[in-house]
């Protein structure tokens, strides 16, 4: 892979949910030849993130739809100190460590 600004193939979307569940609609899980998911004619279908979860979805910008996702949950369970700056210290960290785990697996071998 190499970055692109200007034209990329992939984009990244994001939703942490640190302490409420969030509602969105979420990019299609489906390529054009499976355009029917969960009984919905558009594949890009509301979804839910629960509290506490970290979602990163891999999009194909040109059918804009996910070619790879990762969630991890509890990840956002501590709660603050009141010390703005080492909690946000301590989150950063852990969010690092988070996607650093997600990204081993990606890319995904062929076959699987």
């Amino acid at each position: 892979m190499v970055r692109n600004d200007a034209s990329p193939d992939i984009r990244i979307a994001v939703m942490a949910a640190a302490d409420m569940d969030l509602q969105g609609v979420g990019p299609s899980w489906n390529n054009e030849s499976y355009r029917f998911w969960g009984g919905y004619g558009n594949p890009s279908a509301l979804m839910t993130v629960t509290k506490v979860t970290l979602l990163i979805d891999l999009i194909e910008t040109k059918k804009k739809y996910s070619v790879w996702r990762a969630v991890a949950k509890d990840i956002f369970v501590k709660p603050p100190t009141g010390n703005q700056e080492k909690d946000l210290k301590q989150m950063k960290g852990l969010v690092d460590k988070t996607i650093t785990k997600m990204f081993k697996k990606y890319p995904i071998a062929r076959g699987k």
